[in-house]
This record gives C-alpha cells, structure tokens and sequence, in this order.
C-alpha cells in the first residue's frame, strides 16, 4: 500500500502514515533512500522501510480480525469510554451496499476502514512484511537456473531419479518462500521458479516423446521394407525355381552377361547349347562374337555398340555354327 502520493509537486502522506504521525505525536514526515539503495519513510523518530515504489506490505491477520463496536451503541452510551484510552480509533462503514468492501491477500472480503486498521495497526508495532529489492532479481536467476537445468539432465539420468529431484526442487522453494515469510516477513514468490521447472518440463517431455515417435515410426517403416524386401525375394526365388523347370522341361539355357562390366552367368544347358564342354567360363563381348556365325557377328558387334551408348534394352536372335 502506498505511504506518500503527489499532488504536483507537493508529497501528502497518506491517510494511514498521517494517522501514525499523529499517534506517535511526531512532527515531520520524510523520505530517504539509505546507503544501500533501500527506501524508507522516516515518522519522527520512526523508521519505516518501504520498496522501490515507496509502498509497504501490511502483515494481515489470518486467524484474528480489527475490533470494532457498532456505532449507534457508541453514540447511545452502551459502550465504557475506557475502551478508548490509548487506542487509534477510525470511523467507517462496513455496510455490504456501500460498496468498500475489497479482497485481501487472504482472499477475505474487508472493508476499506478495516485494512486501513490493519495497516496502522503493523505501522505501529513494526510489523510490516518485506520485499527485498533484490527478490524480482532472484526469483529470475532460480527460474532460469531450473530451466537450464531441467534441460540438461532431463534424459540424462534415471526418470525415476529425475522426478524426485524435481519434486524435492518443488518441495524445497515452496517450504523456502513459506519459512522466510513465517520468520523474517520476506516476501519472496517461488510461483516463476516452480512455472519455469514445470514449464521446461513439459516442453522437454513433448519433444522426446515427438522423437521417440518418429524414431519408432522409421523403425516401422524400415521394418515394412525389410518384410516388402523379403516378399519380394521370396516370390523371384519362385519364379526363378518356375523358370529353372520349364526351361529343363524344354532342353533350354539361361544366360545373364554384362558386357560393359565383363561378368556373366549361364545355366549348364546353356553352355551345351553353345558348344561348350569344358568347365564353365566367364562369358565376354569377344567370347559372345567368337561363338556366333560369321554372317551374325557383324549385325551382333552393331547390337553390342548400341546397348553400349544408353539404357536401352536391345535384342536379338544369334544363330551358331552347328558342329560336324
């Protein structure tokens, strides 16, 4: 809550700092900024610490409520003068319709003459919670220090492990920023770090688990190929065993020859059927011209030159010289 406003340039205190003046019977109201860049509010002898903006933090009650009388007892006489004695009095409304009624940080519905009381009331007694000037700073170097290192260990050790170091993280800056609000009256949020751990977590989280489904979908797909690979195979070795017995059922031969490479392979019928009766023989360009008739191998040499300047398929009859 604020402790100056300014009104041009002139500074007014506010309603609960000139309560306190007057009850501390002081008279002057200053503003400083101490050595270490904290800011306080200075009530005669009173010295009030305030943050960078020139506002306090009132400490409120959880368990306790302001005391208050009705007003018509106190104007009929029913209550005793001595509950006065030595007491800041306020005067306000606390009707519902009037419309002064504001939620605290306890989430309770006050009116405005009670949170001015309760300001006072830690003016007073030096009760005045806290945030350090350095806690925004903090709270960013936590947040960016779990992130950084939520990223780095994230897959690099146990998730088990993991888990419990971020539940212990958790677990440590939320008993932290309890403990130091409970003995000190510091005022440190441990919302960012703890959205930032979680936040890096789910980020973390979504891209393994994106990885982890598109390693398994190559995995699939390699194993699609692998088992389309192994059909196919399947079904040339039965065309091949097919193609053996019916060319054994027709006295026929097989040959498959590169000529540009000089590799080739034939079936034994097929080396019968071209005279050859030794043991089997790499075929070349040469061997294949050397076995056709004379009145061929022009035509073949031609057919040979043709297949060797593109892509093309090319065939053709070849006709030997029988043997007498």
């Amino acid at each position: 809550m604020p402790t100056v406003g300014s009104v041009g340039p002139l500074l007014i205190p506010s309603f609960g700092i000139e309560v306190v003046r007057v009850a501390s019977r002081a008279d002057r109201i200053s503003l400083r900024t101490a050595s270490d860049g904290s800011h306080e509010v200075e009530i005669g002898e009173r010295v009030i610490p305030t943050d960078i903006t020139g506002g306090v933090w009132p400490n409120y009650p959880a368990y306790t409520s302001v005391p208050s009388l009705p007003a018509d007892q106190v104007l009929n006489g029913q209550i005793d003068r001595a509950v006065f004695r030595d007491r800041v009095v306020l005067i306000g409304g606390s009707a519902p319709g009037l419309g002064d009624g504001f939620k605290t940080p306890l989430w309770r519905l006050q009116s405005g003459v009670s949170i001015q009381a309760q300001l006072i009331d830690s003016l007073l007694a030096g009760d005045l919670l806290r945030r350090p000037s350095f806690a925004p700073a903090l709270e960013r170097l936590l947040a960016a220090f779990l992130a950084i290192a939520a990223m780095l260990q994230f897959g690099q050790i146990g998730d088990r492990a993991y888990a419990l170091l971020c539940t212990g993280a958790v677990i440590l800056l939320g008993v932290g920023s309890s403990g130091a609000f409970a003995a000190a009256g510091l005022l440190f949020d441990a919302t960012l770090p703890i959205a930032a751990l979680l936040g890096t977590n789910l980020i973390v989280l979504a891209e393994r688990t994106h990885r982890e489904i598109r390693t398994r979908r190559e995995r699939e797909a390699e194993l699609a190929n692998a088992l389309r690979e192994a059909e196919l195979r399947l079904q040339a070795e039965a065309a091949r065993e097919s193609l053996a017995i019916a060319l054994d059922a027709a006295h026929m031969g097989t040959w498959d020859a590169d000529l540009t490479l000089g590799t080739s392979r034939q079936s034994s019928r097929y080396d019968e059927i071209f005279g050859w009766t030794g043991t089997s023989s790499q075929w070349s360009r040469e061997t294949l011209l050397a076995r056709d008739a004379r009145f061929d191998r022009l035509r073949s040499a031609r057919e040979c030159r043709r297949s060797d300047s593109g892509r093309e398929w090319h065939s053709w009859q070849n006709r030997r010289p029988r043997r007498r």
